[in-house]
């Protein structure tokens, strides 16, 4: 393959958002821009590379391989234009499609990721490609040539994908928010699908925060995302509710058997100390369930089942305690009374 202007070597990919680096967009990869996978030898005869066009007008342009890799891009508009001058048909109908094609075409690594791609096609470059296709390879292996147009809108679904995925996540931990756990546990009610509700908060984390600053704080509130996420089944949903509150949502889980093994494996998960300041810490976080459905009982009551058995379990310390290096401070939670419900813990 000759010397051809590689986006994907332009193009550095840091993170999508400028935020936290866990707040990650699903990739969106170039290979999707693909429009057509059509090619030609080097020696097609350029009256048959017109044909062509001809016969599909959507065709953008055509690949020149040689050996299976790509030395050019044979464009649309470069040999209509060309076969438009009276006798052109007779002085260049039977010369090699080499001789028009752009042996220069923009290519893309199909592995490119697209809002990468978007960064790099700014300014006055991208207006002089419109008219053009490019080609879209996977190491030396041609994959198909891709339409300026195509990316464009790509680009412009993405920013909405974008909008729609900051109003649904954290931007710290890169988790579902509140609103999405809402949303997901309202489907399943409103589905009558079987399930349990978790409400856990981390215990201590303003004791973190005011000793040790919001830096330490946020990376603790980072462990323990991951080490509850670890103790999830894939089809579970964990969400941080705000502020060191956070949602486990396992769809299925039905039995109180079952809530208790599910929190013994959080436990453990927890166990292992981690680093504050340098010093080692044990994470610990109150938990309160409710399994679902119950009769007569909607959203806002099972929510409010969850949160009381949590705030129960953090006065009485009886969540997953683990014996934090720092010292102990009265809890005050809220606590909500009346005779225990389902799952209290």
């Amino acid at each position: 393959m000759p010397d051809q202007p590689r986006v994907s070597e332009i193009v550095s990919l840091p993170s999508f958002l400028p935020v936290s680096s866990r707040l990650k967009l699903p990739v969106r990869l170039a290979r999707e821009l693909v429009v057509t996978t059509a090619w030609v030898s080097e020696n097609t005869p350029a009256e048959k590379v017109y044909r062509m066009f001809g016969q599909d007008p959507r065709l953008p342009g055509l690949a020149i391989l040689r050996d299976q890799s790509p030395v050019g891009l044979a464009s649309r508009t470069t040999l209509v234009e060309r076969f438009s001058y009276r006798f052109s048909h007779e002085l260049f109908g039977s010369k090699p499609i080499s001789a028009f094609m752009d042996s220069r075409p923009v290519i893309i690594e199909g592995t490119s990721d697209i809002d990468a791609i978007g960064r790099k096609l700014q300014g006055d470059w991208l207006p002089e490609m419109m008219d053009d296709g490019f080609l879209v390879v996977e190491g030396e292996r041609y994959v198909g040539i891709g339409t300026w147009q195509l990316l464009m809108r790509a680009l412009s679904e993405r920013r909405e994908e974008l909008f729609s995925f900051m109003a649904h996540h954290d931007p710290l931990t890169g988790l579902p928010n509140r609103i999405r756990f809402l949303e997901v546990l309202e489907e399943s009610l409103s589905a009558g699908r079987s399930g349990a509700l978790f409400y856990l908060d981390l215990n201590r984390f303003k004791e973190v925060n005011d000793r040790h600053g919001h830096q330490e704080g946020d990376r603790l509130l980072n462990l323990f995302s991951d080490r509850l996420q670890a103790s999830s089944p894939p089809d579970g949903l964990v969400a941080r509710l705000g502020g060191d509150e956070f949602g486990v949502l396992i769809p299925g889980l039905c039995e109180v058997r079952e809530a208790s093994l599910w929190i013994s494996q959080l436990r453990k998960n927890l166990e292992e100390p981690c680093l504050v300041a340098g010093s080692p810490y044990r994470l610990s976080a109150s938990v309160g369930y409710c399994l679902f459905p119950l009769p007569g009982m909607g959203l806002n009551d099972v929510l409010m089942e969850a949160d009381s058995r949590m705030y129960r379990s953090k006065r009485e310390r009886d969540g997953l305690e683990s014996g934090e290096c720092l010292p102990a401070e009265p809890s005050g939670g809220r606590v909500k009374t009346g005779a225990p419900g389902p799952g209290g813990l």
